[in-house]
């Protein structure tokens, strides 16, 4: 096959769409820890559960006071608990196992994508990215927000930014686009617009350390894949990359390492 006509985005996806899972509007969706429960936030304010393996839905969250669309759910490490946020600037915590909502907060901003500590069964700690602002650790029982820093100017850490993600004016602040815990929720890894990935101690709010992305561009998605890896999306999909993250034990010192690079180059045009 010519390699200069192949698809390199194509991989190993099915050509043939499977099934639909029809009931209502969806905005979003997330799969549980296993894979065998996936949840989706509707446009009406309801989050559906549905059993991945007999397709139906198994059960239907609905709170009379959130009607509207929902931004993004996720999962509770143990798949207990999950949480909703919503266009109303609201988040809701709920329980999985009787339906019942458990929490519920309204923060200043629209929440576009809001993620729980996986430190605990009873997750009471979530952390929310807003609309046009930097992210915040919301604590559900109290309602108090910690405002995760940005740049290292915010805090005065000492460690410097990398000389091409600075502006030739001296402005320094820059809206983050993506943020998400570690495995253990000791860590927040928070990627901003000018294509820095800041690893921040989720107790201390310190900046631990500083990773430049090559190329400068705004990070878009952040998460993890598997024990020590993670999956960012930047501005432009054929610059995406999978990058992995060395841990030292008791030394906040990380090293970032490319896996792998999408459309760089093609190998036919080359040659």
């Amino acid at each position: 096959m010519n390699s200069q006509i192949v698809d390199p985005l194509q991989g190993d996806f099915p050509e043939v769409i499977e099934e639909f899972l029809q009931h209502g509007i969806m905005k979003c969706i997330a799969f549980n820890r296993r894979g065998t429960l996936l949840a989706a936030g509707c446009l009406d304010g309801s989050c559906v559960i549905w059993d991945f393996e007999t397709r139906g839905v198994a059960k239907e969250l609905r709170d009379k006071d959130c009607i509207a669309p929902i931004t993004s759910v996720c999962w509770s490490k143990y798949g207990h608990h999950i949480l909703a946020s919503a266009t109303d600037k609201s988040l809701t915590l709920w329980s999985v196992k009787n339906g019942e909502k458990i929490a519920r907060i309204t923060l200043q901003q629209t929440t576009l994508l809001a993620r729980l500590h996986p430190g605990s069964s009873t997750p009471s700690l979530c952390l929310a990215c807003p609309l046009s602002s930097a992210p915040i650790l919301v604590d559900l029982n109290t309602g108090s927000s910690t405002v995760l820093p940005v740049s290292v100017s915010d805090v005065g850490t000492g460690l410097t930014s990398h000389p091409r993600n600075k502006f030739s004016d001296g402005s320094p602040p820059f809206t983050p686009t993506a943020a998400t815990f570690n495995k253990h929720g000791d860590l927040i890894y928070v990627g901003n617009s000018r294509g820095e990935i800041l690893i921040v101690d989720s107790k201390s709010i310190k900046v631990q350390a500083i990773v430049p992305i090559s190329g400068g561009h705004i990070i878009k998605i952040l998460s993890l894949v598997g024990m020590h890896s993670i999956w960012l999306q930047i501005q432009m999909i054929e610059l995406s990359e999978c990058m992995r993250i060395s841990y030292l034990r008791k030394v906040r010192q990380w090293s970032l390492m490319k896996c792998a690079k999408l459309l760089m180059s093609f190998k036919g045009l080359r040659s």
